[in-house]
Protein backbone atom coordinates (compact mmCIF):
# COMPACT_ATOMS: atom_id res chain seq x y z
CA UNK A 1 0.00 0.00 0.00
CA UNK A 2 1.71 2.85 -1.48
CA UNK A 3 2.01 6.33 1.29
CA UNK A 4 2.37 9.23 -1.05
CA UNK A 5 1.84 12.14 2.15
CA UNK A 6 5.40 12.07 4.07
CA UNK A 7 4.92 15.05 6.91
CA UNK A 8 7.06 18.39 7.23
CA UNK A 9 10.30 19.03 9.38
CA UNK A 10 8.93 22.06 10.50
CA UNK A 11 8.69 21.93 14.76
CA UNK A 12 5.72 24.57 16.09
CA UNK A 13 7.04 26.97 18.70
CA UNK A 14 4.44 29.45 19.80
CA UNK A 15 4.90 33.17 18.92
CA UNK A 16 3.42 36.11 19.75
CA UNK A 17 3.12 38.19 15.92
CA UNK A 18 4.10 41.83 16.05
CA UNK A 19 1.21 42.61 14.33
CA UNK A 20 -1.08 40.86 16.86
CA UNK A 21 0.71 42.89 19.85
CA UNK A 22 -0.02 46.46 17.37
CA UNK A 23 -3.11 45.10 16.43
CA UNK A 24 -4.65 44.63 19.53
CA UNK A 25 -2.82 47.97 21.21
CA UNK A 26 -4.32 49.89 18.83
CA UNK A 27 -7.78 48.43 19.30
CA UNK A 28 -7.33 49.24 23.42
CA UNK A 29 -6.31 52.85 22.41
CA UNK A 30 -9.50 53.68 20.17
CA UNK A 31 -11.49 52.31 22.51
CA UNK A 32 -10.07 53.66 25.96
CA UNK A 33 -10.06 56.94 23.74
CA UNK A 34 -13.57 56.55 22.63
CA UNK A 35 -12.47 56.72 19.24
CA UNK A 36 -14.50 54.01 18.00
CA UNK A 37 -18.30 55.71 17.94
CA UNK A 38 -21.62 54.65 16.60
CA UNK A 39 -21.68 55.20 12.60
CA UNK A 40 -24.41 57.13 11.42
CA UNK A 41 -23.84 55.15 8.45
CA UNK A 42 -23.15 51.50 7.01
CA UNK A 43 -19.17 51.13 6.44
CA UNK A 44 -20.25 50.84 2.68
CA UNK A 45 -22.15 53.98 3.08
CA UNK A 46 -19.10 56.51 3.75
CA UNK A 47 -19.55 60.14 3.61
CA UNK A 48 -19.20 61.86 -0.09
CA UNK A 49 -17.89 64.99 -1.46
CA UNK A 50 -21.87 65.30 -1.86
CA UNK A 51 -22.56 65.06 1.63
CA UNK A 52 -19.71 68.05 2.07
CA UNK A 53 -20.86 69.90 -0.22
CA UNK A 54 -24.62 69.67 0.87
CA UNK A 55 -23.33 70.93 4.58
CA UNK A 56 -21.62 74.31 2.64
CA UNK A 57 -23.42 76.89 5.07
CA UNK A 58 -24.39 75.34 7.74
CA UNK A 59 -21.78 75.06 10.51
CA UNK A 60 -23.52 72.53 12.69
CA UNK A 61 -23.99 70.21 9.42
CA UNK A 62 -20.56 70.15 9.40
CA UNK A 63 -19.88 69.85 12.59
CA UNK A 64 -21.58 66.36 12.75
CA UNK A 65 -20.45 65.78 9.30
CA UNK A 66 -16.74 66.05 10.62
CA UNK A 67 -17.54 63.59 13.41
CA UNK A 68 -19.29 61.50 11.45
CA UNK A 69 -16.17 61.52 9.06
CA UNK A 70 -13.94 60.91 12.16
CA UNK A 71 -15.46 57.64 13.11
CA UNK A 72 -15.35 56.48 9.75
CA UNK A 73 -11.83 57.05 9.68
CA UNK A 74 -10.85 55.38 13.24
CA UNK A 75 -13.53 52.68 12.10
CA UNK A 76 -11.47 52.18 9.07
CA UNK A 77 -8.31 51.38 11.41
CA UNK A 78 -10.04 49.46 13.78
CA UNK A 79 -11.01 47.34 10.87
CA UNK A 80 -7.14 46.43 9.73
CA UNK A 81 -6.44 46.11 13.44
CA UNK A 82 -9.31 43.65 14.24
CA UNK A 83 -8.67 41.81 11.05
CA UNK A 84 -5.06 41.65 11.30
CA UNK A 85 -5.81 39.42 14.79
CA UNK A 86 -8.26 37.58 12.84
CA UNK A 87 -5.79 36.52 10.38
CA UNK A 88 -3.07 35.57 12.90
CA UNK A 89 -5.28 33.52 14.95
CA UNK A 90 -7.02 31.80 11.91
CA UNK A 91 -2.89 31.20 10.97
CA UNK A 92 -2.45 29.36 13.66
CA UNK A 93 -5.44 27.62 13.82
CA UNK A 94 -3.85 26.19 10.60
CA UNK A 95 -0.79 25.49 11.98
CA UNK A 96 -1.92 23.54 14.89
CA UNK A 97 -4.16 21.43 12.39
CA UNK A 98 -1.35 21.10 10.07
CA UNK A 99 1.18 19.78 12.86
CA UNK A 100 -1.23 17.26 13.75
CA UNK A 101 -1.60 16.16 10.21
CA UNK A 102 2.22 16.21 9.93
CA UNK A 103 2.60 13.98 13.36
CA UNK A 104 0.05 11.51 11.68
CA UNK A 105 1.64 11.27 8.68
CA UNK A 106 5.13 10.27 10.39
CA UNK A 107 2.64 7.73 12.17
CA UNK A 108 1.93 6.33 8.49
CA UNK A 109 4.92 6.58 7.08
CA UNK A 110 6.79 4.68 9.90
CA UNK A 111 4.18 2.02 10.05
CA UNK A 112 4.01 1.50 6.25
CA UNK A 113 7.89 0.60 6.59
CA UNK A 114 7.87 -1.55 8.97
CA UNK A 115 4.78 -3.45 7.05
CA UNK A 116 7.06 -3.57 4.03
CA UNK A 117 9.51 -5.23 6.18
CA UNK A 118 7.53 -7.55 7.32
CA UNK A 119 5.96 -8.39 4.11
CA UNK A 120 9.86 -9.28 2.75
CA UNK A 121 10.65 -10.79 5.59
CA UNK A 122 7.27 -13.16 5.37
CA UNK A 123 8.14 -13.65 1.68
CA UNK A 124 11.43 -14.97 2.41
CA UNK A 125 10.38 -17.54 5.24
CA UNK A 126 7.78 -18.49 3.10
CA UNK A 127 10.09 -19.11 0.24
CA UNK A 128 12.43 -21.49 2.50
CA UNK A 129 9.89 -23.29 4.13
CA UNK A 130 8.74 -23.99 0.47
CA UNK A 131 12.40 -25.05 -0.89
CA UNK A 132 12.65 -27.80 2.19
CA UNK A 133 9.19 -29.08 1.53
CA UNK A 134 10.07 -29.53 -2.50
CA UNK A 135 13.73 -31.20 -1.00
CA UNK A 136 11.46 -33.46 0.93
CA UNK A 137 9.15 -34.48 -2.14
CA UNK A 138 11.98 -35.00 -4.58
CA UNK A 139 13.76 -37.66 -2.05
CA UNK A 140 10.95 -39.80 -0.76
CA UNK A 141 10.10 -41.63 -4.74
CA UNK A 142 9.70 -45.36 -3.09
CA UNK A 143 7.92 -46.91 -0.23
CA UNK A 144 10.72 -47.47 2.72
CA UNK A 145 9.37 -51.11 3.07
CA UNK A 146 9.74 -51.95 -0.62
CA UNK A 147 13.11 -50.28 -0.17
CA UNK A 148 14.30 -52.25 2.87
CA UNK A 149 12.82 -55.94 1.03
CA UNK A 150 14.05 -55.06 -2.13
CA UNK A 151 17.88 -53.89 -1.61
CA UNK A 152 18.82 -55.72 1.72
CA UNK A 153 22.43 -54.65 0.71
CA UNK A 154 21.62 -50.77 1.07
CA UNK A 155 19.94 -50.49 4.28
CA UNK A 156 22.18 -48.68 6.05
CA UNK A 157 22.65 -46.25 3.65
CA UNK A 158 18.87 -45.94 2.86
CA UNK A 159 18.66 -45.61 7.22
CA UNK A 160 20.73 -42.66 7.06
CA UNK A 161 18.68 -40.74 4.01
CA UNK A 162 15.79 -41.51 5.94
CA UNK A 163 17.14 -39.68 9.09
CA UNK A 164 18.52 -36.83 7.16
CA UNK A 165 14.61 -36.84 5.82
CA UNK A 166 13.61 -36.63 9.65
CA UNK A 167 15.59 -33.97 10.11
CA UNK A 168 14.62 -31.74 6.95
CA UNK A 169 10.83 -32.45 8.23
CA UNK A 170 11.52 -31.10 11.62
CA UNK A 171 13.29 -27.95 10.45
CA UNK A 172 10.30 -27.79 7.83
CA UNK A 173 8.03 -27.62 10.53
CA UNK A 174 9.95 -24.73 11.73
CA UNK A 175 10.06 -22.87 9.00
CA UNK A 176 6.42 -23.29 8.45
CA UNK A 177 5.82 -22.17 11.70
CA UNK A 178 8.12 -18.76 11.40
CA UNK A 179 6.33 -18.35 8.07
CA UNK A 180 2.81 -18.37 9.47
CA UNK A 181 3.99 -15.91 12.36
CA UNK A 182 5.91 -13.17 9.67
CA UNK A 183 3.20 -13.09 7.81
CA UNK A 184 0.42 -12.73 10.59
CA UNK A 185 3.15 -9.97 11.58
CA UNK A 186 2.87 -8.79 7.98
CA UNK A 187 -0.78 -8.35 8.19
CA UNK A 188 -1.15 -6.82 11.29
CA UNK A 189 1.01 -3.69 10.65
CA UNK A 190 -0.40 -3.44 7.13
CA UNK A 191 -3.93 -3.22 8.86
CA UNK A 192 -2.65 -0.57 10.91
CA UNK A 193 -1.16 1.16 8.14
CA UNK A 194 -4.57 1.54 7.00
CA UNK A 195 -5.89 2.60 10.37
CA UNK A 196 -3.50 5.26 10.42
CA UNK A 197 -3.77 6.68 6.64
CA UNK A 198 -7.62 6.21 7.05
CA UNK A 199 -6.94 9.08 10.44
CA UNK A 200 -4.55 10.88 8.51
CA UNK A 201 -7.07 11.36 5.55
CA UNK A 202 -9.61 13.30 8.40
CA UNK A 203 -6.65 15.04 9.77
CA UNK A 204 -5.28 16.48 6.48
CA UNK A 205 -9.49 16.97 5.19
CA UNK A 206 -9.67 19.46 8.56
CA UNK A 207 -6.36 20.89 7.86
CA UNK A 208 -7.63 22.16 4.19
CA UNK A 209 -10.35 23.56 6.21
CA UNK A 210 -8.39 25.61 8.30
CA UNK A 211 -5.91 26.14 5.40
CA UNK A 212 -8.79 27.42 3.46
CA UNK A 213 -9.91 29.91 6.44
CA UNK A 214 -6.79 31.41 6.93
CA UNK A 215 -6.61 31.95 3.39
CA UNK A 216 -10.13 33.65 3.42
CA UNK A 217 -8.71 35.93 6.44
CA UNK A 218 -5.82 36.87 4.84
CA UNK A 219 -8.00 37.76 1.70
CA UNK A 220 -10.12 39.96 4.36
CA UNK A 221 -7.06 41.54 5.70
CA UNK A 222 -5.59 42.92 2.61
CA UNK A 223 -8.90 43.71 1.49
CA UNK A 224 -9.31 46.27 4.72
CA UNK A 225 -5.81 47.72 3.96
CA UNK A 226 -6.50 48.49 1.14
CA UNK A 227 -9.78 50.22 1.96
CA UNK A 228 -7.99 52.20 4.77
CA UNK A 229 -5.43 53.52 2.39
CA UNK A 230 -8.04 54.20 -0.22
CA UNK A 231 -11.03 55.72 1.28
CA UNK A 232 -9.48 56.76 4.18
CA UNK A 233 -7.28 59.08 2.05
CA UNK A 234 -10.38 60.58 0.78
CA UNK A 235 -12.18 61.26 4.23
CA UNK A 236 -9.13 62.54 5.12
CA UNK A 237 -9.09 65.11 2.01
CA UNK A 238 -13.31 65.97 2.68
CA UNK A 239 -12.15 67.10 6.53
CA UNK A 240 -10.14 69.99 5.35
CA UNK A 241 -13.03 72.14 3.71
CA UNK A 242 -15.38 71.10 6.37
CA UNK A 243 -12.79 71.69 9.40
CA UNK A 244 -12.24 75.70 7.08
CA UNK A 245 -16.09 75.82 6.91
CA UNK A 246 -15.70 76.74 3.77
CA UNK A 247 -17.02 75.79 -0.19
CA UNK A 248 -15.63 73.09 -1.90
CA UNK A 249 -13.17 73.47 -4.67
CA UNK A 250 -11.06 71.25 -7.17
CA UNK A 251 -8.06 70.79 -6.03
CA UNK A 252 -10.28 69.48 -2.96
CA UNK A 253 -10.81 66.93 -5.12
CA UNK A 254 -7.63 65.90 -5.96
CA UNK A 255 -6.23 66.21 -2.39
CA UNK A 256 -7.75 62.55 -1.58
CA UNK A 257 -5.89 61.30 -4.85
CA UNK A 258 -2.41 63.22 -3.46
CA UNK A 259 -3.27 61.79 0.37
CA UNK A 260 -3.43 58.41 -1.79
CA UNK A 261 -0.32 58.28 -3.21
CA UNK A 262 1.37 60.07 -0.22
CA UNK A 263 0.67 56.77 1.83
CA UNK A 264 1.37 54.37 -0.68
CA UNK A 265 4.56 55.68 -0.83
CA UNK A 266 5.14 56.62 2.95
CA UNK A 267 4.26 52.42 3.14
CA UNK A 268 6.61 51.58 0.37
CA UNK A 269 8.99 53.57 1.68
CA UNK A 270 8.43 52.10 5.62
CA UNK A 271 9.10 48.86 4.51
CA UNK A 272 12.05 49.41 2.10
CA UNK A 273 13.78 50.88 5.15
CA UNK A 274 12.84 48.07 7.35
CA UNK A 275 14.11 45.55 4.98
CA UNK A 276 17.29 47.56 4.38
CA UNK A 277 18.27 47.72 8.17
CA UNK A 278 17.99 44.01 8.23
CA UNK A 279 19.41 43.37 5.33
CA UNK A 280 22.89 45.31 7.14
CA UNK A 281 22.14 43.57 10.22
CA UNK A 282 22.39 40.17 8.55
CA UNK A 283 25.60 41.42 6.07
CA UNK A 284 26.84 42.50 10.31
CA UNK A 285 26.29 38.85 11.34
CA UNK A 286 27.38 36.75 8.52
CA UNK A 287 30.92 38.65 9.09
CA UNK A 288 30.60 42.22 7.67
CA UNK A 289 32.75 43.61 5.29
CA UNK A 290 31.51 44.54 1.82
CA UNK A 291 28.31 42.69 0.52
CA UNK A 292 28.40 39.55 -1.34
CA UNK A 293 27.82 39.95 -5.07
CA UNK A 294 24.52 39.11 -6.20
CA UNK A 295 23.20 36.08 -6.75
CA UNK A 296 22.45 34.79 -10.54
CA UNK A 297 18.84 36.33 -11.16
CA UNK A 298 16.13 33.74 -12.18
CA UNK A 299 13.72 33.96 -15.17
CA UNK A 300 10.88 31.72 -16.75
CA UNK A 301 12.57 28.96 -18.97
CA UNK A 302 10.92 28.29 -22.49
CA UNK A 303 8.32 26.15 -20.51
CA UNK A 304 7.18 29.04 -18.41
CA UNK A 305 8.66 27.88 -15.10
CA UNK A 306 11.50 29.78 -12.90
CA UNK A 307 13.75 28.76 -10.36
CA UNK A 308 12.80 29.78 -7.24
CA UNK A 309 15.99 30.98 -6.05
CA UNK A 310 19.66 31.54 -7.51
CA UNK A 311 20.15 29.21 -10.14
CA UNK A 312 23.44 28.27 -8.47
CA UNK A 313 21.86 27.22 -5.37
CA UNK A 314 22.65 23.74 -3.69
CA UNK A 315 20.54 21.54 -1.63
CA UNK A 316 21.62 21.19 2.10
CA UNK A 317 18.39 19.08 2.92
CA UNK A 318 16.38 16.91 0.38
CA UNK A 319 13.04 15.49 0.86
CA UNK A 320 12.40 12.26 3.24
CA UNK A 321 13.43 11.15 6.56
CA UNK A 322 16.27 13.09 8.95
CA UNK A 323 16.99 13.72 12.19
CA UNK A 324 15.45 17.05 12.94
CA UNK A 325 18.29 20.19 13.10
CA UNK A 326 16.44 21.54 15.90
CA UNK A 327 14.29 18.89 17.76
CA UNK A 328 17.51 16.21 17.66
CA UNK A 329 14.90 12.93 16.82
CA UNK A 330 14.06 11.70 13.16
CA UNK A 331 10.98 13.53 11.41
CA UNK A 332 9.94 13.89 7.76
CA UNK A 333 11.41 16.69 5.66
CA UNK A 334 8.55 17.83 3.23
CA UNK A 335 10.42 20.09 1.00
CA UNK A 336 13.76 20.82 0.04
CA UNK A 337 16.45 23.40 1.25
CA UNK A 338 17.96 25.51 -0.40
CA UNK A 339 20.72 27.92 0.01
CA UNK A 340 23.23 30.14 -2.18
CA UNK A 341 27.46 30.13 -2.02
CA UNK A 342 27.36 34.17 -1.88
CA UNK A 343 25.65 34.20 1.30
CA UNK A 344 21.99 33.33 1.55
CA UNK A 345 20.00 35.90 4.02
CA UNK A 346 18.07 38.45 1.54
CA UNK A 347 18.67 36.34 -1.04
CA UNK A 348 15.65 36.88 -3.67
CA UNK A 349 13.10 34.40 -4.03
CA UNK A 350 11.08 34.03 -7.22
CA UNK A 351 7.64 32.83 -8.03
CA UNK A 352 8.38 28.96 -9.86
CA UNK A 353 4.87 30.10 -11.85
CA UNK A 354 1.97 31.81 -12.77
CA UNK A 355 -0.09 31.59 -9.34
CA UNK A 356 -1.76 33.88 -6.92
CA UNK A 357 -0.55 34.52 -3.18
CA UNK A 358 -3.01 32.62 -0.87
CA UNK A 359 -0.93 33.77 2.47
CA UNK A 360 1.76 36.29 3.13
CA UNK A 361 2.47 37.04 6.59
CA UNK A 362 3.59 35.13 10.08
CA UNK A 363 2.70 31.57 10.76
CA UNK A 364 3.47 29.29 14.07
CA UNK A 365 6.41 27.21 13.00
CA UNK A 366 6.93 28.70 9.62
CA UNK A 367 7.99 31.67 10.35
CA UNK A 368 6.84 34.62 7.96
CA UNK A 369 5.85 32.78 4.63
CA UNK A 370 4.33 33.03 1.49
CA UNK A 371 2.02 30.54 0.14
CA UNK A 372 0.62 30.63 -3.26
CA UNK A 373 -1.89 28.46 -5.82
CA UNK A 374 -1.00 27.55 -9.07
CA UNK A 375 -4.13 27.37 -11.89
CA UNK A 376 -4.11 23.83 -11.50
CA UNK A 377 -4.24 23.48 -7.28
CA UNK A 378 -0.99 23.00 -6.91
CA UNK A 379 0.24 24.97 -3.82
CA UNK A 380 3.48 26.17 -3.26
CA UNK A 381 5.15 27.03 0.11
CA UNK A 382 8.09 29.79 0.86
CA UNK A 383 9.02 29.69 4.71
CA UNK A 384 11.76 31.20 6.80
CA UNK A 385 11.50 34.40 5.25
CA UNK A 386 13.27 37.64 6.42
CA UNK A 387 11.10 39.79 8.56
CA UNK A 388 10.19 42.83 6.69
CA UNK A 389 11.23 40.20 3.66
CA UNK A 390 7.63 39.89 2.09
CA UNK A 391 7.05 41.50 -1.01
CA UNK A 392 3.52 40.44 -2.33
CA UNK A 393 0.48 40.36 -0.43
CA UNK A 394 -2.73 37.60 -0.18
CA UNK A 395 -4.78 38.18 -3.46
CA UNK A 396 -2.12 39.29 -5.38
CA UNK A 397 -1.23 37.50 -8.59
CA UNK A 398 2.12 36.98 -9.70
CA UNK A 399 4.26 35.85 -12.93
CA UNK A 400 7.37 33.06 -12.94
CA UNK A 401 10.11 34.88 -12.43
CA UNK A 402 8.80 37.68 -10.26
CA UNK A 403 10.67 38.38 -6.58
CA UNK A 404 7.72 37.66 -3.94
CA UNK A 405 10.22 37.33 -0.82
CA UNK A 406 13.67 37.41 0.28
CA UNK A 407 15.21 34.60 2.09
CA UNK A 408 15.53 34.53 5.79
CA UNK A 409 15.99 32.20 8.80
CA UNK A 410 12.40 33.35 10.63
CA UNK A 411 10.69 30.45 12.47
CA UNK A 412 12.42 27.45 13.88
CA UNK A 413 15.45 27.52 11.75
CA UNK A 414 18.82 27.14 12.10
CA UNK A 415 20.51 29.49 9.33
CA UNK A 416 19.36 31.85 5.95
CA UNK A 417 17.93 29.06 3.26
CA UNK A 418 14.78 28.66 1.60
CA UNK A 419 12.49 25.66 2.33
CA UNK A 420 10.53 25.24 -0.58
CA UNK A 421 7.87 23.32 -0.41
CA UNK A 422 5.13 21.88 -2.77
CA UNK A 423 1.70 19.97 -2.03
CA UNK A 424 -0.72 18.69 -4.29
CA UNK A 425 -4.06 17.54 -3.36
CA UNK A 426 -3.08 18.67 0.06
CA UNK A 427 0.10 15.98 0.63
CA UNK A 428 3.46 17.19 0.33
CA UNK A 429 5.46 15.75 -2.88
CA UNK A 430 9.44 15.88 -3.81
CA UNK A 431 9.96 19.47 -4.23
CA UNK A 432 13.09 18.32 -6.42
CA UNK A 433 11.44 16.04 -8.85
CA UNK A 434 8.54 18.72 -9.48
CA UNK A 435 11.19 20.87 -10.15
CA UNK A 436 13.19 19.05 -12.30
CA UNK A 437 10.16 17.82 -14.12
CA UNK A 438 9.94 21.40 -15.27
CA UNK A 439 13.36 22.35 -16.36
CA UNK A 440 14.42 22.93 -13.11
CA UNK A 441 17.17 21.14 -11.28
CA UNK A 442 19.25 20.96 -8.31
Amino acid sequence: MPVSRTGRIEGRRGRTGPLSLLAGLLVLALVGHGAVVARAKDLDDYATWDDVVAAQDDVDEQNRLIEEINGQIQQLKTDVAEAELVAEQKGAAYSAAEQAATAQSETVYGLQLEADTADAEAEEAEAAAAAYVAAMSNRVTIDPTVQLLTNPGESDDFLKGMSTLSKLGTENGSLYEQAVAARNNAEQLNEQAERALAELQVLEAEAQTEYESAVAAQLDLQEKRDRAVEKGSELEAMLVPLMEHRDVVEADYQEGERLREAERKRIEQERAEAAERARQEAQQNQGGGSAPPPPPASGANSSGYASPIASNAYVTSPFGMRIHPIYGYPRLHAGLDLVVPQGTCWTPLYAVEDATVTYSGWMDGWGYIVIMQAGDGTVIKYPHISEGGLNVNAGQHVGAGQVIAYAGTTGPSTGCHLHFQVEVGGTPIDSRVWLADRGIYF
